[in-house]
């Protein structure tokens, strides 16, 4: 998301400019959207919190003598 940001103020700030080089009237002012950002990242945190919390309880409910067998 900082990513995202810094490169649209960067490209925003680029073409900002008519062509005779003159700054914008009104200027051009960078708007983001921020519920649909926050939905895919509470998403994302969700499912991580959930396959790590999963992978954390299968291994405390396998017995520790199949955890150190070898292989035969």
């Amino acid at each position: 998301v900082a990513a995202g940001l810094v490169a649209s103020r960067v490209a925003v700030g680029a073409i900002a400019y008519s062509e005779t080089g003159r700054a914008l009237l009104p200027p051009f002012i960078l708007q983001t959207d921020w519920l649909p950002v926050m939905i895919i990242l509470a998403t994302a945190v969700g499912t991580g919190v959930v396959g790590i919390v999963a992978s954390f309880v299968s291994f405390l409910r396998r017995p520790l003598h199949e955890l150190t067998r070898s292989a035969d």
